[in-house]
């Protein structure tokens, strides 16, 4: 399993938050680092992703999200430990399947 830095589980984190495709302008705004920085996190998050089962979807001129792969994620570490206290319904659902 690759690891994740802070910002990177906060862009998960972030992507997970909403139905909408993000643009790599806005998460750059949003954490404070340049567009190239973003694109090397999510070169990352994407792998670690992989692994846990879930497949971060990429359309040019639109934006990124993530999408699952399959119906159980079960010990994952990022998504076990970025879970915030009052977090809406869909957010513990993707956490917590």
């Amino acid at each position: 399993m690759v690891p994740l830095t802070k910002r990177q589980k906060d862009i998960v984190e972030y992507l997970t938050g909403t139905d909408d495709y993000a643009k790599i302008k806005t998460l750059s705004h949003e954490f404070g680092v340049s567009e190239r920085t973003v694109r090397y996190d999510l070169d990352v998050i994407e792998c670690y992703l992989k692994s846990e089962g879930f497949e971060l979807v990429k359309k040019p001129g639109v934006g990124i999200k993530i999408q699952t792969c399959r119906t159980s994620l079960k010990g994952s570490l990022v998504f076990s430990q970025t879970l915030p206290i009052g977090s809406s319904p869909r957010r513990k659902e993707v956490f917590l399947l």
